[in-house]
């Protein structure tokens, strides 16, 4: 009987496997006529304008810096109408079995046209660095079918929106624009040059924020929110292997800006030691003019400059700076007072890697109680007790580990500590945890300035911080 049971285990894991590489097989291989067809095209590209300066002729990419344009080709995948979809175009190394296209154009060469064309790149979400949201201006993006007898830019074209179907609305993707976000770049040793990630990852146009992509959409949209609702919708009617032209202009041709950035200074009015919400001030001030446009103690005065730029079509990113001497206790609730903003898509946050994110303010209270985190690993948790009278704060680390070997539950372990320096020794000498999360319990009347010192010490260990502050002391 145990050799017929491992016998069924281990043919169900082969059949798992081998159906997993099936879904994983590229659902169009370009061949070698594709290839002749980028090179002929590359041919007589280069004789028509490869010697005038306002175009940069690839092979497979021209841009025009004239009219800020830039022509890619590619190949339709096949997909069928109804399959899952996170990515519109992809390069040969990408997922083509979940994108429309695939072009022979390495990324880099696309984002190397962009910038020919004056189009400068934003970023990526990129979580460990405090960037939540793609940055980056619109481009559109168009595509046709390259229809014998039909000269280039006479076939019908689609925009690449509209290829796609929401099966949550029932709709094709919204008409807005992809952010031109440039992907991550990083330096790999042995070389000392930075690398396109798009390169290594085959990421072009992505659906869902992608830290690798060239493009994203403009909204909050993550991966494991939208994977299996995204799907190829009734205006993808391309046979695999199918020649398209895929135009990319910026959306503003005059090259006016969407992106408008904020600092928003956040001090206190009545002496930063004992701050509350009723008397913080707010600086609001435009970091692309450096000049400020807020300076006021009430916050629908930012609030209203924010929606001018909304209804103008222009898109706050702000950043907080709050006064260092700020007591924790009113930093938590002007946290309160900005979710709703952030919520609404009225900011997105544009955050420095040093910053603490305004939701570590923010965590549900009843995770206090390990028994109702709901969760498989249980934070550090450091707890700020008492401050000694050398002024030094004391208290204790918490971290869980199992009972016993095979047991399902886990029991707290205390570490004291009695100053600062043995607080980091202890959390940063015994790394790894087996979590990244780390909880603060603390008085409110400590400072930001404090928080935010401590905090950069411990930040590689723990990237996810939550800020509890303990009942004031009657």
């Amino acid at each position: 009987m145990a050799l017929t049971s491992n016998y069924r285990f281990w043919f169900l894991a082969l059949l798992m496997a081998a159906l997993a590489a099936m879904c994983e097989t590229p659902t169009y291989t370009i061949t070698e006529e594709d290839r002749q067809w980028i090179r002929s095209e590359f041919d007589a590209a280069t004789d028509a304008r490869g010697g005038d300066a306002e175009y940069r002729v690839r092979p497979g990419v021209v841009a025009d810096r004239k009219h800020r344009e830039i022509e890619l080709l590619a190949f339709a995948t096949g997909v069928s109408r109804d399959q899952p979809i996170e990515f519109i175009i992809v390069a040969e190394n990408g997922k083509s079995y979940e994108a429309l296209a695939v072009s022979t154009v390495k990324p880099s060469d696309i984002y190397y046209a962009m910038t020919f064309i004056g189009m400068a790149p934003g970023h990526p979400v990129q979580p460990e660095s405090n960037q939540f949201w793609p940055r980056g201006e619109r481009v559109i993006m168009s595509l046709a079918p390259v229809a014998t007898g039909v000269p280039p830019g006479h076939a019908q074209s689609v925009r690449l929106e509209a290829l796609i179907t929401d099966q949550r609305r029932g709709e094709p993707l919204p008409s807005e624009g992809f952010r031109f976000v440039g992907s991550t770049w990083r330096t790999i040793p042995p070389a000392t040059d930075p690398v396109c990630m798009a390169d290594t990852y085959g990421e072009i146009v992505s659906i869902f924020n992608s830290r690798w992509t060239l493009f994203d959409v403009p909204y909050s949209a993550e991966q494991n929110q939208v994977y299996g609702n995204l799907v190829a919708g009734s205006a993808y009617t391309f046979e695999a292997g199918e020649r398209l032209r895929i135009t990319i202009r910026p959306e503003y041709p005059d090259d006016r800006k969407r992106i408008v950035d904020y600092t928003l200074g956040v001090t206190s009015t009545a002496g930063a030691e004992s701050a509350t919400l009723v008397n913080l001030a707010y600086t609001l001030t435009d970091k692309n003019q450096d000049k400020v446009v807020v300076d006021h103690r009430d916050f629908p005065q930012v609030l209203a400059v924010l929606q001018e730029d909304i209804l103008a079509c222009r898109e706050p990113y702000v950043r907080p700076v709050f006064e260092s001497a700020l007591p924790l206790a009113a930093v938590r609730e002007f946290c309160r007072l900005l979710k709703p903003v952030v919520d609404n898509d009225i900011i997105r946050l544009e955050l420095q890697e040093s910053d603490i994110h305004i939701q570590a303010f923010l965590p549900m209270e009843q995770w206090r109680d390990p028994t109702q985190r709901h969760r498989s690993v249980h934070p550090v948790e450091i707890h700020f007790d008492t401050v000694s009278d050398h002024g030094v704060l004391v208290g204790r680390i918490v971290h869980y580990t199992r009972a016993a070997p095979g047991s399902h539950g886990k029991v707290p372990v205390l570490i004291p500590f009695s100053a600062a320096p043995h607080l980091i020794e202890q959390v940063n000498g015994r790394a790894p945890w087996d979590t990244d999360v780390l909880f603060i319990m603390v008085d409110g009347v400590l400072s930001y300035g404090w928080l935010a010192e401590l905090y950069s010490r411990l930040r590689n260990t723990f990237p996810t911080l939550y800020v509890f502050l303990n009942a004031p002391s009657p």
